[in-house]
This record gives C-alpha cells, sequence and structure tokens, in this order.
C-alpha cells in the first residue's frame, strides 16, 4: 500500500484514503497504515515546550491551521431588514417622526388640555367648556332641548344604542340557538356511532372458537361476550343406571319416530 495516496489533515486530526476497497481483509491494514501516517506526521511538528512543561508530561504540539472547512456552529447573521418604500421617501425628504404633544392648547378654555380622553380640548358635552349657540336642524315637539340631542350625550347615546342593542341581542339569541342544535346533532351522531362501535365490538368477541371466554382484553374495552349457564354433570353410579337407560330410550323412540 502507497502511503503517498493518503492525506493527512492535522488541524482536524483526519485522514484521508479515497480508494475504494476491494477485499475485506484490507480494511484493517489501510487503516493501521493511516493512524501510523497521521502519528508520523505530528512527531514531525515542533514541540511546545512551554506547554509541555505547563502540562508537566509527554510532548505537546501546536496543530496547524486545518486544510478543510467545516461548516458553521452558529447559523448566518441575519440581514438588515430592508426599508419600506415610506421610509425610503421619508429619508429623501428628510422627514423625521415626531411624537405628538399629550396636551394641546384649547381656543375655547384658554388652557392646555389633554389631547384625548375626559376634559380634551374639543368641546364637547363632559368638557368645561361652554356651547352657548348650536343650530338646531330637526324637527321635533315644541320646547324640546337641543343641546341633549348632541353627539355625546347620554340621551343621543341611548337614542342610538336601543335599535342596535336589540338587533345584537337577537343575533346572539339565534347564534345560540345555532351552536345548540349544532351541538345536538353532534351528540346524536356521537351515540349512533358508538352504539355501531359497540355491536362490531361484541361481534368480534364472540367469533372465536371459544366465544372469547381465552381472550385478552385491553384497558377500557367493555365485555360484550355472553355466558350460558354452566349445568352440573350427573352420577354415574350403579343407582343412576335406570334413569339413564329410561332417557336413552326416550331418544331412541324420537329418533325412529322421525324416520317413520
Amino acid at each position: 500500500m502507497e502511503a503517498s495516496s493518503i492525506q493527512v489533515d492535522l488541524g482536524h486530526l483526519k485522514v484521508i484514503d479515497n480508494r475504494a476497497v476491494e477485499e475485506q481483509s484490507d480494511i484493517d491494514a489501510r487503516a493501521s497504515t493511516a493512524v501510523q501516517r497521521l502519528v508520523d506526521e505530528l512527531f514531525q511538528l515542533p514541540p511546545d515546550t512551554a506547554a509541555t512543561e505547563q502540562v508537566g508530561f509527554g510532548r505537546v504540539v501546536r496543530l496547524p491551521a486545518p486544510i478543510e472547512r467545516l461548516p458553521r456552529e452558529k447559523p448566518l447573521p441575519k440581514r438588515e431588514q430592508l426599508q419600506t418604500r415610506w421610509e425610503r421617501f421619508a429619508q429623501a425628504k428628510g422627514i423625521q417622526r415626531h411624537k405628538r404633544e399629550r396636551f394641546v392648547w384649547d381656543e375655547t378654555s384658554q388652557s392646555w388640555r389633554p389631547r384625548h380622553g375626559g376634559g380634551k380640548a374639543r368641546p364637547s358635552i363632559h368638557s368645561k367648556a361652554t356651547e352657548w349657540i348650536i343650530e338646531d336642524k330637526e324637527e321635533g315637539p315644541p320646547g324640546r332641548n337641543p343641546f341633549r340631542r348632541r353627539k355625546g350625550s347620554p340621551e343621543s347615546r341611548k337614542a342610538a344604542a336601543g335599535p342596535t342593542a336589540s338587533v345584537k341581542s337577537t343575533k346572539a339569541t339565534a347564534k345560540r340557538d345555532r351552536v345548540r342544535e349544532a351541538q345536538q346533532k353532534l351528540s346524536e351522531r356521537m351515540k349512533s356511532a358508538k352504539d355501531a362501535l359497540d355491536h362490531q365490538l361484541s361481534i368480534a368477541q364472540r367469533s372465536t372458537a371459544s366465544m372469547g371466554a381465552y381472550d385478552r382484553r385491553i384497558d377500557g374495552e367493555r365485555d360484550h361476550r355472553q355466558r350460558g349457564k354452566s349445568r352440573a354433570g350427573e352420577l354415574n353410579t350403579p343407582s343412576q343406571y335406570a334413569s339413564e337407560r329410561k332417557r336413552a330410550l326416550q331418544v331412541a323412540d324420537a329418533v325412529l319416530q322421525g324416520i317413520s
């Protein structure tokens, strides 16, 4: 065997012999040659005196850089997420995102008020701002208060929510009825399938010669086997000969009558 046909990678302590194996008996010899080649290459490396003194025994060498590159231990770092069309446009135009202030100036009350929530700057029925004049476009009975029909008042919310709440309640009731009907149908189908499965199981348990008497059941399996009543054997003694003779004659008479 030629030692020059063996490739040695000291960085990974790996020996490669790509030749095909012709006979099974050559495997041990080729393996011994490869190991011997690896040991010879290791002893040709210069010893590391400092590392040897630190270990205290033997011969320590530093392995060279590996020839073959192994796959990465960890995945490649993720690429930076590409900018959206708006982000590219904003960067090109110099547009910067600014956080909206929580408080804004209310011209009506001449004070700083929250942008949203209770007491917000926009005049409403809940704010302290006074709306002393509004335009009444709705027709109604005389003497009614048009300010109570403003958007946001309890009366307007009640009037707006009345029909909607009724429709939602009707839809919810119809939905519950449909769900209940579907559950009932599913329960009936499951009961029918369970009865059919029990019937098939009872047939399978009685399909053996022993009527399932010696079959092993699995955990949770119902026992559908039909067991007959055991009959006690009669004594075969001289005192019973007369009754036995009588039964035999009755059987013979029945057979002869059937033949005739």
